[in-house]
């Protein structure tokens, strides 16, 4: 009886002990913040270089260039400064919209931060 008592118990008592609760990933808020950057730069950039007589895979060449790094704060003010009318007018054109994005992604990622 003693025996079958010791084998119940020692069967019984080898269950894992619970894990602990893993910790949950950190997201890194540059990413979301620099691809937002990149989409309403690649629309805003793209309808003014298409005006000018720009051609597809040029304008895609400049923009590549261009959303390679974030732009500094100091030039993001000149930007804002030449837009200001649009801005005033029309808040939801493409420019005040990338350089919102912009302004977000430096506060995530820093100035001149390259491409996640």
């Amino acid at each position: 009886m003693r025996i079958l008592l010791v084998l119940v118990f020692a069967c019984g008592s080898s269950s894992t002990p619970p894990s602990s609760p893993t910790p949950a990933a950190k997201v890194d808020p540059c990413k979301p913040a620099y691809a937002e950057y990149a989409s309403r730069w690649r629309i805003a950039r793209s309808e003014e270089l298409k005006e000018v007589g720009f051609d597809r895979d040029s304008i895609d060449e400049v923009i590549q260039i261009e959303i390679a790094l974030l732009p500094k704060t100091a030039d993001l003010a000149k930007l804002r400064t030449q837009y200001t009318a649009i801005a005033l007018f029309l808040p939801d054109a493409p420019w005040p919209r990338a350089l919102d994005a912009a302004e977000v992604a430096i506060e995530a990622c820093g100035e001149e931060a390259p491409h996640p």
